[in-house]
């Protein structure tokens, strides 16, 4: 009760028109030229977002990655506290992956604080789910329980969902999954995990 999470999209500068308490960013990049027509405006964009955060001492907080959000540009000198998580040692919370495993965890300090198995391949969906991890212990669930609800999260509808076998004229099968990534990094990221 009290809580409302939403994926907010950048294009035509929606998000502007939330009034978060917690915001989260994952990445910055050249999405939706056609709107900001650069990337220094794309980054300003997100930076008015990250204004929109109260100050600390009311509650205010972000979370930000560590690589590829434009950090430096986007949170410096912002009122709410902030926080980055990513690979790197140096993030406040440090994430590590075993792409064959798929166990992923969350590290403060360099000690594991919240470990599960990410049902969903890839990278960048191991990211999205310490960063879900990271916000929910923020709300005020502990790391244990948070560890057990992502191992048994399955991924949502067009995320690298698997839809199925189909049957080729040859006697031969394909695994079809669809994706929403639409710009080149996500198509990649996406390809590199299938």
């Amino acid at each position: 009760p009290g809580v409302l999470v939403a994926e907010a999209c950048e294009f035509n500068r929606s998000f502007h028109h939330h009034r978060p308490v917690i915001g989260l960013i994952n990445n910055v990049e050249e999405d939706h030229l056609e709107i900001y027509g650069s990337l220094e405006n794309i980054i300003q964009a997100f930076r008015d977002f990250a204004k929109l955060l109260p100050a600390a001492d009311q509650g205010g907080r972000l979370l930000i990655a560590a690589e590829g959000a434009h950090l430096r540009e986007v949170a410096s000198d912002l009122p709410c506290r902030v926080s980055t998580f990513g690979w790197t040692p140096s993030a406040d919370f440090q994430v590590q992956f075993d792409r064959r495993s798929r166990q992923a965890s969350v590290l403060v300090d360099g000690q594991s604080v919240c470990t599960w198995v990410n049902q969903v391949p890839g990278d960048h969906m191991a990211l999205n789910a310490a960063a879900a991890a990271i916000l929910a212990h923020w709300l005020g669930l502990d790391w244990g329980g948070i560890g057990e609800a992502l191992g048994t999260f399955g991924g949502v509808d067009r995320r690298m969902q698997k839809l199925g076998e189909r049957r080729l004229r040859d006697g031969g099968t394909v695994t079809v999954f669809d994706d929403y990534g639409h710009h080149p990094t996500e198509v990649s990221t996406t390809l590199r995990a299938l």
